[in-house]
């Protein structure tokens, strides 16, 4: 594709599964190498890292989910996860932030804010609160407008995430691509760049 469109700056993705209490992903060893960037979430009905976890993480998550609620000890067990899979991996977006799992949006934001992940800024679903996204803005986190389209229709379609950006006032240059290209965390890695983000 990117012989056939050169006009195209065009990066091979994926998005992963948060899937262990431990931080894992589902990313197989040494294909972080092939990826431009790499996203990762919890997401529902997905391989736990392993048997311990179904009943741990994902069961507890799931019946969470159902019943709109979610213990402080619940929260707390996954935003340690979320914070040691950006701790372990070179993730370069947290996508949907607060949707189908809940953790302390900004204790990920430090982790964020340190290693320079972005927390997406979705199309389709923003489940952090105003007060919580400017908190973070505030701490030096960088977003990134995402449509995460579903369907063909909706690709592009970043205007729940330009209302939201514009109605807290964050800043643009907390937006990894507001009006420039956005630099990955893994690609520093990948040329050898160590840098704290602060």
């Amino acid at each position: 594709m990117r012989t056939k469109y050169p006009q195209i700056n065009i990066l091979l993705g994926l998005e992963t599964n948060i899937n262990s209490f431990a931080g894992n992903i589902d990313l197989k060893p040494g294909d972080s190498e092939l990826l431009d960037v790499t996203v990762a979430a919890y997401h529902k009905f997905v391989m736990p890292a392993n048997v311990f976890d179904i009943f741990r993480f994902f069961l507890p998550n799931f019946w969470a989910g159902i019943r709109k609620k979610s213990s402080a000890k619940l929260i707390a067990r996954n935003t340690d996860a979320y914070i040691k899979a950006i701790e372990k991996h070179d993730i370069d977006i947290i996508s949907h932030p607060n949707f189908g799992i809940k953790i302390d949006i900004l204790e990920v934001a430090k982790a964020c804010a340190h290693f320079g992940t972005m927390l997406e800024l979705s199309g389709r679903k923003i489940r952090m609160t105003d007060n919580e996204i400017e908190t973070a803005a505030g701490m030096g986190v960088s977003f990134i407008m995402n449509s995460d389209a579903h369907r063909l229709e909706d690709i592009g379609n970043v205007t729940a995430a330009v209302e939201t950006a514009e109605r807290i006032g964050i800043p643009h240059e907390r937006i990894a691509n507001w009006d420039k290209l956005p630099v990955f965390r893994s690609k520093l890695a990948k040329i050898g760049v160590t840098r704290i983000f602060k």
